[in-house]
């Protein structure tokens, strides 16, 4: 009796701990989704705005070129770019998040208050210890957490009472309260935040003093990012951790009349050498279709720049990350001993983005010099690892694939049964939408819903295929495909739909269960 009440207990004890693992789970998804989702509606803006920098970046007290050409004219569009545009960019995409088009303009007023009382706490209070005045920070971080923030608290604010009021004057209170909220958060902003940010620029700065200015400690990051990374989070370490770091330091070396100021934090994620490296190894060291894959993805990966397609190969045999990983510190020691970096983050990550964002001949260089350095040191552990592994050429379900002219197709021998999240009274008669859906709705989310919409084309069906980022997801949608480690945050978001959840979104016979509920519910027989 004692026995089976201590194994009841111990049961519990498992079933409370992987309750609160998965919670966990699902907010740090969540988390990194949002931050994700405040960056990349704003992507191209933002490689626009790098590559102008790279082009006519000017020093007007030395009257000299820092870019690519003689234009100071054109320069003159960089410090309003990133001081003004691309911090109210941010700010509006997390206000939408939280509460639509009205929160979106309520954090693009709040920033711009918080950009001109940031400005003026520094010039009438902070000091350097030698007396002289700082350079007041981009507002990158601010607008990624008062635009969010100034939004959740009209939303909350309006909850109290907007159901209550009359809705002859429902647009009249609307719009006064936003009014009067904004200009309440706008001047806590202004006279508040300029402290903070003074603490978050210290500790940012000893970031880059310690990654950034120490040659040999910069590269070390790159241990703690591509586990990250290869867990699909690589949209938010590097555009809400590592972009925001980057920008600083190139604002401040701008500041600092440095010749074509750069930033390696830029470059620990997309560098597309050490994955290029480990899926050579596959190339030359696997048989069939481990090779076939292996050389599709590289294309891929490398002119593309969706780094997905070598996750999976990392998935499926998770000690691979060890290769990845020297790479990218074996990249890093190149740009930061020799003084590599980029203007911006290149996104896609692609060679092609990578070398149009390195500002000079000389960043080019070594930017391509890293990622060599990065793919041979990638290439070698692979090796090893490979050649040790009595398994190699063992096709596993996570990369049983092959390239074609119209794109990724699977092998379709093997069945693969979803555990599946449906709603009670889900139908798959006459279902209309499907979405694939990954943390940032681009990349590998795109490649899966090129691969069903080839499907519906192939049978026939009056079906529409999309994808989108997990975040964006609501109930309008009828069959959601996304991660299993998103299938709860995905439920919440879409309801009314039938979550479809895979291990990956590239994998033989992935959606075969899906195409034959399909198929079945429509009373037909198609091509599976």
């Amino acid at each position: 009796m004692k026995k089976e009440i201590k194994n009841e207990t111990v049961a519990i004890l498992k079933a409370e701990k992987s309750n609160k693992a998965q919670l966990f789970k699902v907010k740090l998804q969540k988390t990194g989704a949002f931050m994700a989702g405040m960056i990349m509606p704003s992507i191209g803006i933002l490689l626009a705005w790098g590559l102008w920098t790279a082009m006519f970046l000017y020093d007007y007290d030395a009257n000299k070129k820092l870019g690519w050409f003689d234009a100071p004219m054109l320069g003159r569009l960089i410090e309003p770019g990133i001081k003004w545009l691309l911090p109210i960019l941010i700010a509006f995409n997390g206000g939408k998040l939280v509460y639509g088009i009205r929160g979106g303009m309520m954090g693009t007023f709040v920033i711009i208050g918080t950009i001109v009382g940031t400005d003026w706490t520094y010039q009438e209070f902070i000091r350097l210890s030698n007396g002289s005045v700082p350079g007041s920070p981009n507002q990158f971080i601010g607008a990624m957490v008062l635009g969010p923030l100034s939004a959740l608290f009209l939303k909350y604010i309006e909850k109290i009472y907007i159901e209550k009021i009359n809705k002859s004057y429902d647009m009249l209170v609307k719009n006064f309260g936003i009014a009067i909220y904004s200009i309440i958060i706008c001047l806590v902003a202004f006279f508040g935040w300029g402290w903070v940010m003074w603490g978050i620029t210290w500790v940012m700065m000893q970031i880059i003093g310690l990654f950034g200015n120490n040659k040999w400690a910069a590269p070390l990051l790159g241990i703690f990012t591509e586990p990250v990374k290869v867990s699909f989070l690589n949209n938010a370490i590097n555009h809400g951790v590592l972009g925001p770091i980057g920008y600083m330091e190139v604002d401040n070396l701008a500041k600092a009349h440095a010749e074509n100021p750069r930033s390696i934090f830029f470059l620990f994620d997309p560098n597309p050498g050490p994955g290029l490296g480990m899926l050579i190894a596959y190339i030359i060291f696997t048989k069939g279709e481990s090779r076939t894959n292996a050389a599709g993805s590289s294309a891929i990966h490398l002119i593309g720049g969706i780094h997905e397609v070598y996750f999976v190969f990392i998935l499926a045999k998770p000690k691979m990350v060890l290769a990845t990983m020297a790479g990218v510190v074996g990249a890093q020691f190149i740009t930061s001993y020799l003084g590599g970096g980029t203007v911006a983050t290149p996104s896609p990550g692609s060679i092609i983005s990578m070398i149009a964002l390195s500002p000079g001949t000389t960043a080019i260089l070594i930017n391509l010099l890293a990622f060599a350095v990065g793919t041979g040191v990638s290439l070698a552990i692979a090796s090893i690892l490979l050649i040790s592994d009595k398994k190699r050429n063992q096709v596993g379900s996570t990369t049983n694939f092959k390239i074609t002219d119209e794109g990724i197709q699977f092998s379709e021998d093997v069945k693969n049964e979803a555990n599946t999240i449906a709603n009670s009274s889900f139908s798959w008669e006459n279902i209309k939408t499907i979405v694939v859906a990954c943390e940032a709705g681009m990349g590998s989310s795109a490649m899966a819903s090129g691969i069903i919409k080839k499907w519906v084309k192939e049978n026939k069906l009056d079906i529409k295929v999309s994808n989108i980022a997990v975040k964006d997801l609501d109930s309008k949608f009828d069959v959601v495909v996304t991660m299993k480690g998103f299938a709860k945050f995905a439920s919440e978001k879409a309801p009314s739909a039938y979550i479809y959840p895979v291990d990956k979104f590239l994998g033989k016979g992935i959606y075969d269960d899906l195409y034959k509920k399909i198929l079945n519910a429509n009373n037909i027989e198609g091509k599976e």
